[in-house]
C-alpha cells in the first residue's frame, strides 16, 4: 500500500484485519485523534456483534501501540453509555486503559442560547412561548433545540414571520417528529402496541416520561400510569400486569435497569437518553388537534 504525504510516498505492507489497517493509516498520516460519534447506532443492527468486536480490537490496538510516544493516538468513542459500556466489557486490558466521562445534559440557558444566536442569524425572534417549549421539550439536549429550531423556523420563514410562535412550534410537530433519529423511532415504534384500549408498553414509557428524575423506581412507575388512566383501575395495587410489559421493554432496549431483580429500590432508566425527550414530544403531538400541514 502507498500513502502519499504531501510529496512523500511512503510504503507500508497490507495488514489482515481492519483494526490494523486504521493504526497503519494514522501512523503514516500522523493523525492523533480518532472520533467515533453516534456509537448508539450499531445496535440492533445485523453487524453489531462484529462491528463492535472489531472496534473493541482496534482499542486495544491502539492502546498497546500508545506506548510508543510515535504511535500514540487517542480514540473517542462518543454515544449513550449502554452502547460504548460494551466496548471496553469485552477487554478488561482495554477497561483498564480507558477513561469514562459523562456529558451532562445542557442547562437550559445554553439551550435558549442556541435559539437566540440562530434567530439572529435568520433575523427571526423565538418569542417567549415558542422559545420556552422548545427548550423544555429539549429535554437538556441541543440535538433537539436545532432539531426543533431548524423546523420551526422553516414555518416562520414560510408564512413570512418575523418571529417564531407557538403555533410554529405546534405545526412543525410532525415534521419534527418525522425527522428524529431513525433509530429512536424504530425502537418506539417497536415497542409501542398498534392497538388495545390500554397500550401497556407504551403507557409504561409515558410514564416513567412524566417524571423528571432520570432514573425512577417501578412503585413511581406505577403510581404515574395510574395517573394516565384515572378512574379505569380501582387500586394502584391491581396493576400486577406492568411488570411483564416492563420485561418486554428491555428485551426490545428501551429500557435499562440497575439494582437487585424485582426488588424495590430497583431503579430504571431509558437506554437512550434521547428517548425521554421523544416520548414526550408525542405525548405532547397526541394532546393537540389535528393539524394539517400547509
Amino acid at each position: 500500500m502507498k500513502v502519499n504525504k504531501g510529496s512523500e510516498v511512503r510504503t507500508a505492507k497490507v495488514p489482515r484485519n481492519i483494526a490494523a489497517l486504521v493504526a497503519e493509516a494514522f501512523a503514516l498520516l500522523d493523525y492523533r485523534v480518532l472520533f467515533l460519534d453516534n456509537f448508539e447506532n450499531v445496535l440492533g443492527k445485523s453487524h453489531e456483534k462484529e462491528t463492535t468486536r472489531a472496534i473493541s480490537e482496534m482499542l486495544k490496538l491502539f492502546s498497546d501501540r500508545s506506548i510508543d510516544a510515535d504511535n500514540d493516538v487517542k480514540i473517542v468513542v462518543a454515544g449513550i453509555p449502554t452502547a460504548s459500556e460494551q466496548l471496553i466489557r469485552l477487554d478488561e486490558a482495554t477497561a483498564r486503559r480507558t477513561a469514562q466521562i459523562e456529558v451532562t445534559r445542557m442547562p437550559s440557558d445554553e439551550l435558549d442560547q442556541i435559539l437566540q444566536h440562530g434567530g439572529e442569524k435568520l433575523d427571526l425572534e423565538f418569542e417567549g412561548f415558542a422559545r420556552d417549549q422548545i427548550v423544555q421539550y429539549s429535554d437538556g439536549f441541543p440535538y433537539y433545540t436545532h432539531l426543533y429550531g431548524l423546523h420551526c423556523a422553516r414555518r416562520a420563514i414560510k408564512d413570512g414571520s418575523p418571529a417564531v410562535t407557538i403555533e410554529h412550534f405546534e405545526g412543525a410537530l410532525d415534521s419534527i417528529l418525522a425527522d428524529c433519529d431513525l433509530a429512536l423511532r424504530r425502537t418506539y415504534l417497536d415497542a409501542a402496541e398498534t392497538s388495545g384500549d390500554v397500550r401497556v408498553r407504551k403507557t409504561v414509557m409515558e410514564a416513567m416520561a412524566s417524571v423528571n428524575d432520570l432514573e425512577v423506581t417501578f412503585k413511581t412507575i406505577r403510581e404515574e400510569f395510574f395517573k394516565l388512566h384515572p378512574g379505569r383501575y380501582e387500586s394502584i395495587q391491581k396493576l400486577n400486569f406492568i411488570s411483564p410489559s416492563m420485561t418486554e421493554l428491555k428485551d426490545l432496549n428501551v429500557l435499562s435497569d440497575r439494582g437487585a431483580s424485582k426488588s424495590k429500590n430497583n431503579l430504571y432508566r431509558f437506554t437512550n437518553p434521547l428517548m425521554r425527550g421523544y416520548v414526550r414530544l408525542r405525548m405532547f403531538k397526541e394532546k393537540q388537534p389535528t393539524l394539517l400541514e400547509s
